[in-house]
């Protein structure tokens, strides 16, 4: 295949430049749910702060290799990024439980009720369970 070729996809620029942002919001999203500042995360990343400043606002594409060392330091599974995100169909149905799960985590206070759970006796996670799972 030819470089011309290579560089011919299916999306346009403004519509690449839409998913950059996504994904660039979504990292602010996911900072935001494990609390740590730019600089923190561009700490564990060995990039400049600027550099996810950039990722941030979707000025420059974030590679999927630094989006998967963004989900290690940010404990998030990969699938929240693609919560929303245009043109991205998961019909799965695990995957669009993992979406799910991963908007839910966006939620204020989402992230506190997640880790009392976890460090609560499993009389207190089976009382939350019933009674998360109760109908309004």
């Amino acid at each position: 295949m030819t470089p011309d070729k290579l560089r011919n996809t299916n999306m346009k620029n403004s519509e690449n430049n839409v998913i950059d942002q996504h994904i660039g919001n979504k990292i602010r999203q996911a900072r935001g749910v494990a609390k740590i500042s730019q600089t923190a995360l561009a700490n564990a990343l060995g990039i400049t702060f600027q550099q996810v400043q950039k990722y941030e606002k979707g000025t420059n594409r974030v590679a999927s290799s630094t989006l998967l060392r963004i989900c290690e330091a940010t404990g998030l599974h990969f699938s929240f990024f693609l919560v929303d995100a245009p043109n991205c169909n998961l019909p799965d149905e695990n995957s669009q439980d993992e979406l799910a799960i991963g908007k839910a985590l966006t939620s204020p206070g989402a992230r506190d009720v997640l880790l009392a759970y976890a460090n609560s006796d499993r009389v207190v996670q089976d009382a939350i369970r019933t009674l998360a799972t109760q109908k309004a």
